[in-house]
């Protein structure tokens, strides 16, 4: 996703495929086979870690068989609720397959595009409670009255499914997420949330510089694949992309937003 990135930005190819091939060597083997997955035992795997290569095999059969857009409109709906996958990464990383496959599949890009959404499967992890939007707050108002646990992290060393744990013991977090307002248009509610999340990111980032970012990457995902979601898609995974903001809040935003500017 970050080569895909560079790219959009308009850095040189060469460049780019220097600097993948720098990073390469920082990453992982994928894991070994856990299980098969297939279209009935599907609910079975998700948030299933070790099935990761698993999940890539099936999503990469799944665009061998069908279009990447059919797939997107089948899928999206499952894997929303889980949008806290590693951190949002499995959704941010999706985002960028998209963007990319968008336009122009390639053999390529359609493979990372199984990859990315077998990353957010493999990785699926639901935050507490439904986030349907039934208040009349807006994004800083909303963000105010998120309870912030008290237990202090080390974000350099904490993973996803560690700390997003605290919001279990937080009984207000469901309650305070449906305090937003429903927005009427998904665009400028996306503008907005990413404007306040920015803020409280540099209120926040001398503690916490790389979770806090989260809070604006995956709004900024969301927007990159809006093309491609029907409205009511939208309407979802604006939802849990705000869910996800106001985790990211709880555990680690201990200051609110600064001051727009």
């Amino acid at each position: 996703m970050a080569a895909e990135a560079l790219v959009t930005l308009g850095c040189d190819g060469e460049q780019v495929v220097r600097w993948a091939d720098r990073y390469r060597s920082k990453l992982i083997p994928m894991p070994a086979s856990a299980l098969r997955i297939t279209r009935q035992n599907w609910p079975e795997a998700l948030g299933r870690m070790d099935a990761t290569a698993d999940w890539a095999a099936f999503f990469g059969n799944e665009l061998a068989e069908h279009s990447w857009e059919s797939v997107l409109d089948q899928w999206l709906p499952r894997l929303l609720p889980g949008l806290m996958a590693a951190g949002t990464h499995g959704f941010i990383r999706t985002a960028h397959a998209v963007r990319a496959v968008g336009d122009g599949p390639t053999p390529q890009r359609l493979e990372e595009l199984g990859h990315a959404l077998g990353y957010w499967a493999a990785y699926y992890h639901q935050l507490p409670g439904d986030p349907v939007l039934a208040g009349d707050l807006g994004p800083e108002q909303a963000l105010g009255q998120i309870p912030r646990a008290r237990t202090s992290y080390d974000s350099r060393a904490a993973l996803p499914r560690e700390f997003v744990e605290v919001l279990d013991t937080l009984p207000g977090f469901p309650a305070a997420v449906t305090a937003l307002a429903a927005p009427p248009s998904i665009p400028a509610a996306l503008t907005t949330l990413t404007e306040t999340a920015a803020r409280l990111y540099l209120a926040n980032a001398e503690r916490h510089p790389l979770v806090m970012l989260h809070t604006v990457t995956g709004p900024s995902a969301l927007r990159m694949m809006l093309p491609h979601m029907s409205p009511q898609v939208q309407r979802t995974a604006f939802n849990y992309v705000w869910q996800a903001v106001a985790g990211w809040a709880a555990a680690f935003g201990a200051q609110p937003p600064g001051p727009a500017h």
